[in-house]
């Protein structure tokens, strides 16, 4: 017998069979009242009560199949996850929700934008490796790629002479005007058909970092950025002028829209460099090294890259960080390894310390986020039907995995969580999944 069913009868009354007297109804009427308020607290102390210091109370599911990457800005109220295009999902690359003023996922339908694909490459499918938004402007920046062609076919020339890989939408209404306001990287060397992608901001957010460099003549790959104007769009370097040297030694200089580019080679072990970037600083960038955390120095003429090997990881590495805490964070992609670095003002130093999750394999990049006072205190990484949360101490420092609350596994419904994005002053987790559960 439910509750419900004794809260009908307490408040219905019970009749008495025949023999028994008004005593007898009235003790029976006081007895199930009894009951029922038993078992209706016993019930309500039974329901699960979600607990504001776990991660998984802050966590927003967004269904997103098959995404790649994700991204979420509080000011415009909007997030973007980007997609694979599946025969379920056509060619819809990008899938954009509104947000309320609590970062909750506003009622109704996303809305979907298809990536542009130039007519030579319809036969192809384009999809998005990564997403920020600018720091300042409604901008939002994408780094798509093509599945295909083959190497050394008629049609990687098409490639090189129509696909861009920087796309820049702007926002207005709280949406993606359609219409690109800019493309930019085209050309042969860059690699395309990747599985992973890299966007980031200098601090100062004048300077835009991406990744996936390659020079198939030289077998060279590396990393690049552009430097932005006001409007945060690509804004062209001096190039010197050849021949045009004057009696002092003295070269004149044109305006062209370059990227600035560092060959990694000696230190990765090949493409792809776009498995996560962290600029602590304007002149400094970490990214992914063979096994390991890479620097680079962008005002070191000398000695521009640099890079140190951590022990027991796989070869490919997803990197983040924070700018509250003077240290870089690792994980080992398909693995169960975490790690973290100290630097001092961009510089590696001191001996890293891990973290296992066991039972993981870890799909994302690491993503720190706060708590109620901005400090960073725990590490985010997807997994594989997993997102997987790791406490910190008030340095940055992994605290003990025997430590209570020390690792929290949050299910969802997602084979490879890619992507996901945190909003700090509302504490909300967002994390893309093919469907609720």
């Amino acid at each position: 017998m439910t509750p419900s069913d004794l809260r009908a009868m307490a408040t219905t009354g019970v009749s008495a069979p025949s023999g028994r007297s008004r005593c007898g109804t009235f003790a029976s009427a006081i007895l199930i009242s009894f009951l029922v308020a038993t078992l209706v607290h016993a019930q309500d102390a039974a329901a699960p009560v979600p607990d504001p210091n776990l991660m998984a109370s802050h966590a927003v599911r967004v269904i997103a199949p098959s995404a790649r990457c994700i991204a979420v800005n509080e000011s415009l109220k909007l997030l973007v996850a980007g997609c694979k295009p599946t025969p379920e999902s056509v060619r819809w690359g990008l899938v954009t929700y509104a947000l309320d003023d609590a970062g909750n996922l506003k009622p109704g339908d996303p809305a979907h934008l298809e990536l542009p694909l130039p007519e030579p490459l319809k036969a192809f499918v384009v999809y998005p490796l990564a997403l920020a938004f600018h720091p300042k402007l409604p901008l939002l920046y994408v780094w798509q790629d093509i599945s295909g062609p083959k190497r050394s076919t008629p049609e990687e020339e098409s490639v090189s002479a129509h696909f861009d890989h920087l796309i820049i939408y702007a926002i207005k209404d709280g949406m993606l005007v359609p219409a690109p306001v800019g493309a930019y990287v085209r050309g042969e060397k860059w690699a395309y058909d990747m599985n992973y992608g890299s966007l980031t901001f200098s601090p100062s957010s004048d300077r835009l970092f991406f990744s996936n460099y390659r020079d198939g003549v030289r077998s060279a790959h590396g990393i690049a950025f552009y430097d932005l104007d006001e409007k945060g769009m690509p804004k062209p370097t001096p190039v010197p002028i050849k021949g045009s040297l004057d009696g002092q030694g003295l070269e004149k200089f044109d305006l062209e829209l370059r990227e600035t580019i560092i060959d990694t080679t000696p230190h990765l072990r090949h493409v792809p460099t776009g498995m996560g970037f962290y600029a602590p600083l304007d002149n400094f960038l970490f990214t992914t090294s063979n096994q390991g955390v890479a620097m680079w120095d962008i005002n070191n003429r000398r000695a521009p890259w640099g890079s140190i090997h951590v022990f027991y990881t796989p070869g490919d590495i997803f990197i983040g960080g924070h700018r509250k805490f003077s240290a870089v964070y690792g994980a080992g992609a398909n693995h169960q390894l975490l790690f973290r670095v100290i630097h001092v003002d961009g510089y590696l130093t001191g001996m890293p310390t891990n973290f296992l999750l066991h039972g993981a394999l870890i799909q994302s990049s690491p993503l720190l986020v706060t708590d109620m006072t901005g400090t960073p205190n725990r590490v985010v990484v997807g997994g594989a039907n997993f997102v997987h949360v790791v406490a910190l101490d008030d340095k940055g420092e992994f605290v003990s995995p025997q430590a209570p609350g020390a690792r929290e596994d949050i299910p969802v419904i997602s084979p490879t969580v890619r992507g996901i994005a945190y909003l700090e002053k509302l504490r909300k987790l967002y994390v893309p999944v093919d469907k609720l559960p």
